[in-house]
């Protein structure tokens, strides 16, 4: 397992379209600076770009056993990082609220996209701004609806076409569903 971690995480930090979205992704909620959520650390890498940014706190909320080893060793030396080994709809501290959330999750399905509006509210004060890639759980639509919000997409103006086909391809599920992530930055602000 840990040299298949090397090798995805090698391919991953290397692919410059990927890592084009994702570090866009990361400078713009880090954006007011301040206290970072972020939700799956995975391989790390959009980690290392929130930490690029100089924000004062930068807690991450990681699931899986293996992963959230990996986060450990990753946050040895990084004192303004809180790891938090859990799941997202109950391991966020309570009352905790961020200046900045981004979340990147693999699995979670679409059931739980009011739980998405829920935790981001629950954790967020006015001019909060979330960011996802996680097309399986946002749903635009209750971010737009809802007049606590205001939804904007962000062209990164980066070449996308392979990063849709790669992302199409690895994400293909059950039910020919084909999930894949958004060619815009989709940029959520709390009004309060």
């Amino acid at each position: 397992m840990i040299i298949i971690f090397y090798i995805l995480k090698t391919i991953h930090t290397r692919l410059k379209i990927l890592n084009g979205l994702h570090k866009e992704s990361c400078r713009v909620i880090c954006e007011n600076g301040g206290d970072i959520l972020e939700v799956g650390f995975g391989f790390g890498v959009d980690s290392n770009f929130i930490q690029r940014n100089n924000v004062k706190s930068h807690t991450i909320v990681e699931i899986d056993d293996f992963f959230f080893d990996k986060l450990i060793e990753w946050a040895v030396e990084k004192p303004n990082v809180k790891p938090i080994k859990g799941n997202w709809l109950t391991h966020i501290p309570k009352g905790k609220k961020y200046d900045g959330i981004y979340m990147d999750l693999w699995d979670d399905g679409a059931e739980l996209t009011k739980d998405l509006l829920n935790v981001v509210k629950e954790h967020s004060k006015p001019g909060t701004i979330f960011v996802t890639t996680s097309v399986p759980v946002f749903d635009k639509e209750l971010f737009i609806s809802n007049p606590e919000f205001i939804y904007e997409e962000i062209d990164p103006k980066i070449k996308l076409k392979w990063y849709h086909l790669l992302s199409r391809f690895i994400r293909y599920k059950q039910k020919n569903q084909i999930l894949a992530h958004s060619n815009m930055i989709r940029k959520v602000t709390y009004k309060g």
